[in-house]
């Protein structure tokens, strides 16, 4: 966690021309939940908290961390969540803010991604810090200032505030249960399609672009990748290099401001399954696995894109090809991905239908101003065409 230790809580005086500051104060994936007194008093005003889990997250350490802060004389307020998969949306938030029985100096989130989009949106809106108590590997949204809740049947993406200090313990979170860690994995994997993205469209409309932050994803994505068999096995140094490409993927959110480091086309998809399934009252998959198969369908499309007559009429077609396959991942390299951390390629398997399938290609770049690879396909004629072309091949082998 050296490199991270390195940029949180101080200004970045950036080539892209920006002053950045991360606000986040530090990280501990080796601290002893029995001194989280100690953490609360370092950034907390005073000792009203509220401490929010789920029923799994409260049984690995939620429960130590109440415990812990009754023994310490603090005022806790306490909401366990008691489904099992709970969903980031509307009633959930209001739930939280509905057991709110008086006022808070904190919060703190124990969980994974849902727990803590969900109470860095309450934070943001009651004015107060947060600590993060992460149990599981499974998402960058740690460090991140953006949470992605469901309003209305739809992923949206709210802005928030990031945690003040991420604290954990790493015999805990490599112990989280497998489909979580390929979750992760799988949510890191999706940046090469992000950032593939991200280039395009500074070539294409002149994009802002941060290096520094695009450094950030890239070399720690790279990381990851070279370890996915310690990861895969829980090994800890694995699992540490997946934490902390997670972890600094949300800092280069908050550095940009904006979720585009780090989500592009692959989430576009992703988001696009879990509004359906969550409107057919089904359960989604998780999200990052969503990303990881979302990864692979964007690679597919990049290389149908990059072949046609359409795109090599371009006049800039060979500086944009050039740019895009710096980063871009190849199909067959998502799937020995896929394959090395136990997840299929292939959509009927997450109950991913062809009209499903379709719609996402067809349907999800308008669900926010944010340009894409689908919107570069749709521009060129082809989206369509490469859509069929794409979905023939994944529904009859």
């Amino acid at each position: 966690m050296d490199k991270i230790e390195a940029i949180i809580n101080k200004e970045i005086l950036c080539q892209c021309g920006k002053h950045h500051f991360i606000p986040l104060k530090g990280i501990d994936l080796d601290f002893t939940m029995q001194n989280i007194a100690q953490a609360c008093s370092s950034y907390f005003s005073g000792k009203n908290i509220m401490v929010v889990s789920d029923v799994n997250t409260d049984e690995v350490q939620g429960s130590l961390v109440f415990d812990s802060l009754l023994e310490a004389d603090y005022n806790v307020q306490r909401l366990v969540f008691e489904d099992k998969k709970v969903i980031p949306n509307e009633k959930a938030v209001g739930t939280i803010m509905m057991s709110i029985t008086e006022k808070l100096d904190g919060m703190i989130a124990v969980g994974s991604g849902t727990i803590t989009d969900l109470v860095r949106m309450v934070v943001a809106r009651l004015g107060v810090p947060f600590i993060s108590i992460p149990t599981a590997p499974s998402m960058d949204g740690y460090a991140s200032g953006v949470s992605s809740l469901i309003k209305n049947n739809r992923k949206t993406t709210f802005s928030g505030v990031a945690a003040t200090v991420i604290i954990g313990d790493i015999n805990v979170i490599k112990e989280a249960p497998i489909e979580l860690v390929q979750a992760g994995f799988g949510d890191i994997i999706g940046k090469k399609i992000s950032m593939s993205d991200w280039v395009l469209s500074v070539n294409m409309t002149d994009e802002y672009f941060c290096e520094y932050a695009a450094n950030l994803i890239g070399n720690s994505t790279n990381l990851c990748i070279e370890n996915v068999e310690n990861i895969i096995n829980r090994e800890e140094q694995g699992i540490r290099s997946l934490m902390e490409a997670l972890i600094l993927s949300g800092l280069a959110i908050s550095i940009v401001g904006d979720s585009r480091p780090a989500s592009g086309t692959e989430h576009l998809l992703a988001h696009y399954f879990e509004s359906s399934f969550i409107k057919q009252g089904k359960k989604p998959i998780f999200h990052g696995t969503a990303v990881a198969v979302g990864c692979f369908y964007a690679s597919l499309l990049y290389q149908y894109v990059l072949e046609t007559n359409e795109f090599q009429a371009l006049e800039n077609s060979k500086q944009i090809k050039e740019s895009i396959l710096k980063i871009a991942p190849k199909p067959e390299e998502v799937e020995e991905w896929l394959e090395k951390i136990g997840l299929s390629k292939y959509p009927l398997d997450y109950e991913i239908d062809r009209e499903l399938l379709k719609e996402a290609f067809l349907l999800s770049r308008f669900t926010r101003k944010r340009y894409t690879l689908l919107n570069f396909a749709a521009e060129l004629g082809v989206l369509e065409k490469a859509t069929d072309s794409i979905l023939d091949q994944l529904y009859q082998e």
